[in-house]
């Protein structure tokens, strides 16, 4: 924490430029369920890696080189369909003074 601190105490440098970036913050709002989606996405993507590798005999190697980034674009991908497709649908769906409605 006090490295993180330091190196962005001067409001430069690389978190700075990051931070000025436009994708950051297209990611913040489905970033709940890209988290929803990596478990069930790594364990499909490794399936498939498994039976790719004991059926054609293609060695992939080490996780980290091939199956890492793949599992990490699919489940951005999936996560962000499930977002706007099925997140933002069931608010439109039922909005927040629904449920107050129904509380009370």
């Amino acid at each position: 924490m006090l490295a993180i601190t330091i190196v962005t105490a001067n409001n430069s440098g690389v978190f700075a430029q990051l931070s000025k970036q436009k994708w950051p913050y297209l990611i913040r709002r489905p970033s709940f369920s890209i988290y929803l989606a990596h478990i069930p996405v790594s364990m499909f993507v490794s399936a498939i890696a498994d039976k790719i590798e004991s059926e054609i005999c293609i060695d992939f190697g080490s996780d980290w080189g091939l199956i890492v980034p793949i599992k990490i674009i699919v489940s951005s991908l999936v996560g962000i369909f499930a977002y706007h497709w099925i997140e933002v649908r069931l608010a439109e769906f039922f909005p927040r003074d629904s449920f107050k409605r129904i509380m009370l």
